[in-house]
């Protein structure tokens, strides 16, 4: 635990982090806005194209690694 605290601290100082963390609650306080603002059903569908989104973004990066264990090529 006391580890993790230390490497807490050393990422606070890393601007690229804490420019990371500002869009990170941005983002996510934009989210809630909408939620507000906008019918459930809207909402979904801009939630679902946002986890799509990720989803294709993650599959790009673990495609070959799935890939090579499957298929042992």
């Amino acid at each position: 635990m006391k580890e993790w605290l230390v490497d807490l601290k050393k990422s606070w100082q890393d601007r690229t982090f804490l420019c990371s963390m500002i869009i990170f609650v941005l983002s996510y306080l934009l989210l809630a806005g909408l939620a507000l603002l906008i019918s459930q059903q809207l909402y979904l569908l801009l939630i679902s194209g946002i986890a799509g989104w990720q989803v294709a973004s993650w599959s790009h990066r673990l495609a070959p690694l799935v890939k090579a264990k499957l298929f042992k090529d």
